[in-house]
């Protein structure tokens, strides 16, 4: 089954040389940066009784902070959508600092349990 380390692993290699976390913590000497955060819930409608088998659906929620962060927004969905991740949601935020651009992506996949990602 694919995990949530295998996913952000992909991340952080495809954003070479940019800062990426999973801890939500004031960060303003690491811009440009990437904040990823995941959940995921059981698909309860497909189960089999003895509940042997593995469905999750498995969202991303990624934040981009920098300047000129165009490059890195379609570095990030290339990224996803080569692991078969839909991207549903792509927005422009205000953020406090009008300087530092603050872009909100979401993605989402069903992930079974003989699910693999491809080699890189």
């Amino acid at each position: 089954m694919i995990t949530v380390n295998q996913i952000y692993d992909r991340i952080v290699t495809a954003l070479d040389g940019i800062y990426v976390t999973k801890y939500y913590a004031r960060i303003n000497e690491h811009l440009p940066c990437v904040y990823v955060r995941e959940s995921h819930s059981p698909i309860y409608a497909a189960t089999t009784l003895d509940m042997t088998d593995e469905q999750n659906r498995m969202y991303f929620y990624i934040e981009v902070y920098g300047e000129n962060t165009e490059e890195i927004v379609a570095t990030i969905e290339a990224t996803m959508r080569g692991m078969g991740f839909l991207e549903e949601l792509s927005e422009m935020i205000p953020n406090y600092d009008p300087s530092i651009e603050r872009v909100s992506l979401r993605f989402q996949r069903v992930i079974c349990g003989g699910d693999t990602l491809e080699q890189m």
